[in-house]
């Protein structure tokens, strides 16, 4: 029986993106990395009682939605600060991306689990 032993790496850059979008415009990268059930399961321990679906709960929503974004990003090139300075791939500045530039955040998110999709077929 063949099993799983290795997380997936996956890596989006401004060409995985449309020409319309914003971000298809300057080269960067962003390489996420799977996370195992166990990762997932850990940073969901404080909020194993709060219903996810429920409005109300939105703020734990985030909080948790920001944990796996700073657990599954691994490196970044070319990503900087309004002021064109280069940001290290930090959790600090991991957190202050998702926190500010969420739709950025959500959009890369979305075509990794494209790309992944697009692997698994094959």
């Amino acid at each position: 029986m063949k099993l799983k032993t290795t997380l997936q790496h996956t890596t989006i850059t401004n060409k995985d993106f449309d020409k319309e979008s914003p971000y298809s415009k300057e080269p960067f990268s962003v390489t996420f990395t799977e996370l195992s059930s166990h990762e997932v399961m850990i940073a969901s321990i404080p909020y194993k009682d709060v219903d996810m679906d429920d409005i109300k709960n939105f703020k734990d929503v985030l909080a948790l939605n920001t944990e796996l974004f700073v657990k599954s990003v691994v490196a970044w090139e070319n990503i900087q600060d309004e002021n064109g300075n280069d940001l290290e791939c930090n959790d600090k500045n991991k957190r202050a991306i998702f926190n500010v530039s969420s739709d950025f955040c959500n959009d890369l998110m979305k075509k990794v689990s494209e790309k992944r999709k697009k692997l698994k077929k094959k």
